[in-house]
């Protein structure tokens, strides 16, 4: 159970770093795309279809479809910026047109609304956006975002309450299923070895609980750890291009991503690694430091964590060329 959900953890964090490089990247408009991903969980939260639609970067394509309504997000420092940015430049026309040839709603910082409304009523009235001619429409095309736009800026800053609660709607469910896979092993392998169902289940239960809040906080710390420009740098010198043809195929099909992908995998992986062994070894750490443990038997039990993570990823990557469509199924194999 230990060693399948430590496959898991790795490899979700190393999925994360690489799909949400784009977000934290150092020097980059991150806030946009976190602006345009918390959007999106506040919606589905909420109980509204939505699915995000801008990652296949179609051509003035929607970012966002929310029941049945393409949307296009701005996030930028004022309300004239962010509705100018769907505009094709000073003097064009609104970019955003749905197949049925109507504009799409353009969803903008909620402290910007007002402005943003003002906005596009000028632009309207100066025939800037297609098919529509009453300034009054410009309340309907303005889509209040959930988010402010400091609010999005500081899901991209390392520590703040925005950026954690980002990590931790992730983490929670990252941290359920490693504790369900723990759960289900551990039940199993006690019933094997007691023939004790009760016991079995309450024992598997406990083990749940520890593997999901380890698990979750591992994924938030890591996520936490990619904001930071100094850990970005230091592993920029990880580059999977350097690799033989053979090795970087095979850890396409282990990490299921793309050849442009490997490269931020293998860093989240490595940074995944090092927080789950130092969340794993931290109590021993302090039993070190109160006199309550040898200085061997520290070093032993780290070790055991390394080696018992390192099994994990390769039990993942090897399941994953294998044939398996996630990596972190073929941590239970």
């Amino acid at each position: 159970g230990e060693a399948a959900s430590r496959g898991l953890i790795v490899m979700a964090g190393a999925a994360a770093w690489q799909s949400g490089h784009k977000v934290f990247a150092a020097g980059g408009q991150g806030h946009g795309f976190a602006a345009e991903q918390a959007n999106h969980k506040i919606d589905r939260l909420t109980g509204k279809k939505a699915t995000i639609v801008g990652g296949d970067n179609a051509k003035d394509g929607a970012d966002r479809i929310v029941d049945g309504q393409q949307i296009q997000t701005k996030y930028c420092g004022t309300a004239a910026r962010s509705v100018g940015a769907a505009f094709d430049g000073q003097q064009g026309n609104y970019r955003y047109i749905d197949e049925s040839g109507k504009p799409m709603q353009l969803e903008v910082p909620k402290d910007q609304v007002a402005n943003a409304i003002r906005t596009m009523e000028k632009k309207i009235a100066e025939g800037k956006v297609p098919g529509v001619t009453d300034p009054k429409e410009a309340e309907k095309l303005i889509r209040p975002g959930h988010l402010t736009y400091e609010q999005a800026r500081n899901i991209t800053k390392f520590g703040t309450i925005e950026s954690l609660s980002y990590d931790l709607s992730e983490g929670v469910i990252v941290g359920l299923s490693a504790g369900g896979i723990s759960f289900g092993i551990t039940a199993f392998v006690y019933y094997l070895n007691t023939k004790d169902m009760k016991a079995a289940l309450r024992v598997a239960v406990v083990q749940f609980g520890k593997t999901s809040a380890k698990t979750t906080l591992v994924y938030v710390s890591a996520q936490q750890l990619h904001r930071l420009e100094s850990v970005q740098s230091m592993l920029s010198v990880i580059d999977a291009e350097a690799l033989s043809p053979g090795i970087r195929q095979f850890l396409e099909k282990g990490f299921g991503v793309s050849r442009n992908g490997v490269s931020n995998a293998l860093r989240g992986t490595i940074v995944t690694s090092v927080v789950l062994v130092a969340v794993t070894t931290g109590p021993d750490l302090i039993k070190l430091v109160r006199g309550r443990m040898s200085k061997a038997q520290f070093l032993k039990n780290v070790a055991v964590a390394s080696s018992g993570v390192a099994g994990g990823v390769v039990g993942s990557m090897v399941g994953g060329a294998a044939g398996m469509s996630l990596g972190p199924v073929g941590a239970i194999v």
